[in-house]
């Protein structure tokens, strides 16, 4: 059977490997194995990028769980492919598993790529106020903010961002 798969799959192609965890199931048991292989084939082609690669990483989440995570978040960091949606998405998906921690380090990574003014940085916000993960986020920015060699829109934006994220971090306020 795995052979069978592996003889079938188009090359890398997002929409068929996305399709194997919902054909397999989320709970993969015995065709584990074959869902992880499926899913690091395409991380081990350079050619790949964005959604396959995420798409390949959430697989690998689905089936070794917490065993990948500190492999997941490495290779987020490496990927120059992955855009801030997908590591938003995969932050999610960790947070989702009460992974704080591994989620924390990939939204502190969108920040760092993230390319201001974005569409992407309110979500962002929104996403990490939603993981209860506010202070953080504030901290986060005043680092940003204090990075030497930061232009000014990039500056004021981030001041932005962080004058935005204050009122939510007040006691009281959700």
């Amino acid at each position: 059977m795995v052979e069978q798969a592996l003889a079938e799959q188009p090359d890398h192609d997002a929409a068929w490997l996305a399709g194997v965890p919902l054909a397999i199931g989320s709970e993969a048991g015995p065709h584990a194995p074959l869902m992880a292989t499926l899913a690091r084939r395409p991380l081990a082609a350079p050619a790949v990028t964005g959604k396959q690669v995420a798409y390949a990483l959430g697989a690998l989440v689905e089936t070794e769980r917490l065993d990948y995570v500190p492999t997941m978040v490495a290779t987020i960091k490496a990927r120059t492919d992955l855009s801030v949606a997908h590591i938003r998405a995969l932050a999610r998906t960790m947070a989702s598993y009460g992974l704080r921690e591994a989620a924390h380090e990939c939204w502190r990574h969108a920040l760092d790529v993230l390319w201001l003014p974005s569409d992407q940085e309110w979500e962002l916000m929104n996403d990490l106020l939603a993981a209860n993960a506010g202070p953080e986020a504030a901290s986060w920015l005043r680092e940003l903010i204090d990075r030497p060699g930061l232009g000014g829109q990039s500056r004021l934006r981030l001041r932005q961002l962080l004058a935005w994220l204050g009122p939510a971090l007040e006691p009281g306020v959700r």
